[in-house]
This record gives structure tokens, C-alpha cells and sequence, in this order.
């Protein structure tokens, strides 16, 4: 079976405990949200500053939203 990276880091890190909780897929959630906020905030402020609709606020909402789902 064919395993990925996020399996593999989410299995070494829910080696680390928080009051009992394993924090793997916390980690990579939080990974997941800082990321697209950077990428999709890229691509806002790009279209901000070209003066198109959409601009950075849309685009962030927007990466909360899908990354968060």
C-alpha cells in the first residue's frame, strides 16, 4: 500500500502528547491553514494591487474556508 507524506508525518508526530491527546493531525491542519492563507494571500494582494475584484480579504475568507472543510 501506497503511503504519503502527511500519513508518515502524521504518524510521527502523534507520537508527541498534549495532557493525554495526540497532536499529528493538529499539526498538520494547522500546516494546511498557514499554507494556503500564504499561497491564496499571495494571489489577493497581487490582484489588489492591480485594482480587480477579489482582491486579498476575498481570497483569504475564501482559503479559511477550503482548508478548514
Amino acid at each position: 500500500m501506497l503511503t504519503t507524506f502527511d500519513q508518515k508525518l502524521a504518524e510521527y508526530l502523534n507520537g508527541y502528547q498534549v495532557n493525554g491527546w495526540p497532536v499529528g493531525n493538529l499539526i498538520l491542519v494547522m500546516i494546511a491553514l498557514v499554507l494556503s492563507m500564504l499561497l491564496c494571500g499571495a494571489v489577493g494582494l497581487e490582484r489588489e494591487i492591480r485594482g480587480r475584484s477579489a482582491g486579498l480579504r476575498t481570497h483569504l475568507l475564501s482559503a479559511w474556508a477550503v482548508a478548514s472543510s
